[in-house]
């Protein structure tokens, strides 16, 4: 992943070094941790409540990692934040698109396939 976000912020002028990226990507995940005592707390809870929390707890580490992937490229970088979210926004959306891509020929092939 580092690597890539690497690649994307050259491309989006950055002057740091790939080593630094990548020792602060190993800090971005330290939030997951996290997760697992909330989803063993929920696991108690009632049905209802438990997908909330669930929800709830996962949407704000979500958020939480891609404020730190932002922090992490702005120090690596010298980034401004538009910049840093530019160079996730452009990794998700190329591989969005590929995923697209990829679910469209699966799909486009099987209906060939049965069409036939």
């Amino acid at each position: 992943g580092s690597a890539l976000i690497h690649l994307v912020a050259e491309w989006y002028g950055a002057t740091g070094r790939a080593a630094d990226m990548f020792a602060a990507l190993g800090f971005v995940q330290l939030p997951r941790i996290i997760v697992l005592p909330f989803w063993v707390g929920a696991s108690f809870l009632p049905a209802g409540i438990r997908e909330a929390v669930t929800a709830t707890v996962s949407t704000v580490i979500f958020f939480w990692i891609l404020f730190l992937h932002i922090t992490a490229m702005e120090a690596a970088y010298d980034f401004d934040k538009k910049r840093a979210f530019m160079v996730l926004f452009t990794i998700f959306a190329t591989m969005g698109m590929l995923g697209l891509g990829g679910l469209a020929f699966v799909v486009f092939g099987t209906v060939s396939l049965l069409g036939n």
